[in-house]
């Protein structure tokens, strides 16, 4: 069980907007750590004296793998694991489960409208389910030791606070299930144009019987996106299967995709199955579909449109269950216009589009995206650093660059237009970590094109930030986290203490704040 003993807080003074949960952490948070979060907030919020959430992944029950539970109680624990467990399969099937769309308040055990035994003989209790446009996700609880302890105003502060919990709900699960499928690709950043991007992914995955066309430049992140579509869907514990198309001549293209008879051809001594039949009833993805000739794109679509395939030598159609999912930066509105591409198959396809947004569509996740990578290539390369004697360099860690690289640096990588897209930023955070012996990054490191756009007169349009800023607020965010434990924020910005303490006097933060 997880168990912590919380002191008394005042009240969270939430008029104003503040917001009231710094869901912007969740690149330092695995799922359970950031569960605990929101349970922290919510005995904040309500003045509860116990929380618990139980998390149901989609596809999962409350018995399954996929769930997550997570209490939190001020004072000694009442709960055993195995007793929250229970209580928590309990709620959710005694509360309709997935039927559950509005938040219910009991006392003293009983709910008179629905029959429900929530609260402890003696308590009161607050159950808001975790919904976001249809989809339960799971429940969150608390309770209080007093009876009609709980107010309307304690019920909009724990919708407020769910409301903004699921988008980084969202962006965790992902990273489970993208890593439980083996890729190491993941989502970062908490831009606008990628909380859009994460909303056509989710409504692309929940359909999984109808093909995806995901569209974006070169080095975008298609992959990702049609990584997240597969893990996403009711097919994410079947194959996914990539294909470039592009990287094949015509002549095998057919024969990769859809397998041939023992002896259909020259060299053919055995029957083999093609990409669609590995598949099962996982997921293709057919990357450049744009590249494709007429003749082979006919063939994808009695796929897509009756699920059969004509494996070469075999006079019969067989039939498949993979679901197409395929992406291209071509221009498939100007290739219909020359006759390069099929009208009937781009509007089969374009039944789901996902439009993936350039990265200069997104500055603002850019220093999120360079730490991301260069926390992993200074691991892998051992880069090291003499700041502390750390054996490899750990303060790229701190999204914004608190003590790895200059403001100079990330200024020149926010203003430059990267026309390759995050893959040019991957490639370029690999030279620098291979490359540069100095401790801290700094913008004379790059090639000359960035030094060039970051010297052109600051941006003002949309997405635009200040980095001192954007540092402050951060490093306030995971001190309220910890309750103001600068030792634990230090280690959950993987930093050093003794650099954290510089940070705060230089950016004049916490200058108030408690020892520790």
């Amino acid at each position: 069980m997880d168990h912590e003993v919380l002191n008394p807080v005042p009240d969270p003074g939430l008029e104003g907007g503040r917001p009231l949960l710094h869901s912007t952490l969740y690149p330092l948070l695995s799922l359970h750590d950031f569960l605990l979060q929101i349970l922290r907030r919510s005995l904040q919020l309500t003045a509860s004296d116990t929380a618990a959430a139980l998390l149901i992944l989609p596809g999962g029950a409350p018995a399954s793998s996929d769930s997550r539970i997570a209490a939190l109680g001020r004072g000694p624990g009442r709960f055993s694991q195995q007793t929250l467990d229970l209580w928590a399969a309990e709620a959710w099937t005694g509360c309709g489960g997935r039927e559950l769309r509005e938040p219910l308040r009991c006392d003293d055990l009983q709910d008179d409208r629905k029959g429900l035994r929530l609260a402890r003989e003696g308590c009161s209790a607050l159950l808001v389910p975790l919904v976001d446009e249809g989809r339960s996700l799971g429940l969150l609880y608390v309770e209080s030791n007093r009876l009609r302890h709980y107010s309307e105003l304690h019920l909009d502060r724990l919708r407020s606070l769910v409301r903004e919990a699921i988008p980084a709900l969202y962006r965790l699960v992902l990273r489970e299930h993208l890593r439980a499928c083996g890729s190491e690709m993941e989502l970062i950043g908490m831009s606008p144009a990628l909380r859009d991007l994460e909303r056509q992914i989710l409504d692309a995955a929940r359909y999984d019987q109808v093909p995806v066309l995901i569209t974006g430049e070169r080095g975008s992140g298609k992959e990702l996106a049609a990584w997240a579509v597969h893990v996403w869907s009711a097919r994410r514990a079947q194959p996914f299967v990539p294909v470039l198309l592009s990287g094949l001549p015509d002549t095998l293209v057919a024969d990769e995709l859809f397998g041939h008879e023992r002896h259909s051809f020259t060299g053919a001594e055995d029957r083999r199955p093609g990409k669609f039949e590995a598949a099962g009833a996982g997921t293709v993805f057919l990357d450049e579909i744009g590249e494709i000739n007429p003749t082979l794109q006919a063939s994808l679509l009695r796929i897509v449109e009756r699920n059969e395939l004509s494996r070469i030598g075999r006079d019969l159609p067989v039939r498949v269950d993979a679901r197409v999912v395929a992406a291209t930066n071509r221009d498939l509105q100007k290739a219909m216009r020359e006759g390069a591409f099929r009208e009937d198959l781009y509007d089969r396809l374009v039944v789901f589009e996902v439009k993936v947004p350039p990265l200069r569509q997104r500055r603002e996740d850019i220093p999120l995206l360079a730490d991301h990578f260069l926390t992993r290539y200074c691991s892998e390369l051992h880069r090291r650093a003499a700041i502390e004697r750390l054996d490899v360099c750990r303060l790229c860690r701190s999204p914004f660059g608190v003590g790895c690289a200059s403001p100079d640096f990330y200024e020149a990588l926010a203003t430059y237009d990267w026309p390759g897209n995050v893959r040019e930023l991957k490639h370029t955070m690999f030279r620098l970590a291979a490359t540069v012996r100095e401790d801290v990054l700094q913008a004379r490191h790059l090639p000359e094109p960035f030094r060039q756009a970051s010297s052109r007169q600051p941006r003002k349009a949309a997405g635009s930030w200040d980095l001192d800023s954007a540092v402050r607020r951060h490093i306030e965010a995971v001190l309220e986290v910890t309750g103001h434990n600068k030792t634990r924020a230090a280690l959950l910005l993987g930093i050093p203490y003794t650099t954290l303490q510089s940070k705060l006097k230089k950016l004049g933060v916490g200058s108030i704040l408690p020892k520790g």
